[in-house]
């Protein structure tokens, strides 16, 4: 798994702590950020439709997105969000080698005030801009 190598090597990379996981079945992870519980779901490919309730998911971790800036991503209560894409954004991390770095953050806007903004991760492109990986 991509996400648990990227942690394994760089562990303060991201502002949070992974509590504990269980990929089979349900939320994928709970981290601790700023002293309370949150729950990251993986995805492999984002795509429009969520298998998951968008009210209990702090953010989201994929390797690669297949949407554009402003497509409507709806999760299994029919709540909707649009996704907004922000380029050349400013990377925050507790590790200074990484902290500063510019990167594009993808980020659900909720069309409901049942949800609050959720960030998703998409590993391909930040391992790119951030860590500096390169792909063959």
């Amino acid at each position: 798994m991509v996400l648990m190598r990227l942690l394994g090597c760089y562990p303060a990379i991201f502002p949070f702590n992974i509590l504990d996981y269980n990929t089979t079945k349900g939320i994928d992870f709970v981290v601790e950020r700023q002293a309370s519980p949150k729950y990251i779901e993986l995805k492999g490919t984002f795509r429009r439709k969520v298998n998951h309730s968008f009210r209990h998911i702090d953010r989201f971790v994929c390797y690669e997105l297949e949407l554009n800036d402003g497509e409507v991503i709806e999760d299994v209560e029919e709540l909707k969000t649009s996704l907004q894409v922000k380029k050349d954004n400013i990377f925050e991390s507790p590790d200074k080698r990484f902290h500063g770095k510019k990167y594009t953050t993808y980020q659900l806007i909720p069309q409901s005030p049942v949800v609050k903004s959720m960030e998703i991760l998409v590993l391909k492109g930040f391992l790119s801009e951030v860590v500096g990986a390169t792909f063959e």
